[in-house]
């Protein structure tokens, strides 16, 4: 069982008490108690800046002539969306970490590290050009990609 808590004045505060004391009140055994320090996960901008990559992404693919197919060796003929490449995103993340689901990421780490490994599949496999991940400090960069793509 998992109880999650905050070590706060020196004291551990549960956060849902009544789950904890349901647990012992069910449970007259010997438990291990382990504390682990929780890794912050992703913030609501870089989940913001996940989506608008997925947008990116899709865009350039299927201005590219790909299709989900192609890219998946697949046989029938689909133009890439937002929601496909949020889906090769999760294959390479699942493959990369281990983790299915976008909201499991870690702040920085795991993002980068997804990040780097399918840009190098699309440059490779796809000779894509890499889209900058988008964040408000390379917003400037986005624009310039989405202002040349539109040439």
């Amino acid at each position: 069982m998992l109880f999650q808590a905050k070590i706060k004045n020196n004291k551990l505060i549960l956060n849902d008490l009544k789950k904890f004391n349901d647990f012992i009140t069910r449970n007259n055994c010997d438990v291990e108690v382990r504390i682990e320090k929780v890794k912050s996960k992703r913030t609501s901008s870089q989940n913001s800046a996940l989506h608008k990559y997925f947008s990116l992404l899709s865009k350039q693919m299927s201005d590219a002539g790909y299709t989900v197919q192609y890219i998946l060796n697949f046989t029938a003929d689909l133009q890439p969306t937002p929601s496909f490449a949020k889906r090769l995103w999760q294959e390479f993340q699942l493959k990369k970490l281990g983790k299915r689901h976008t909201r499991d990421l870690l702040k920085n780490a795991d993002i980068d590290k997804v990040y780097d490994e399918l840009n190098l599949f699309l440059a490779e496999k796809l000779k894509l050009e890499n889209i900058p991940f988008p964040e408000k400090e390379k917003d400037e960069k986005v624009n310039k990609y989405l202002d040349n793509a539109k040439e």
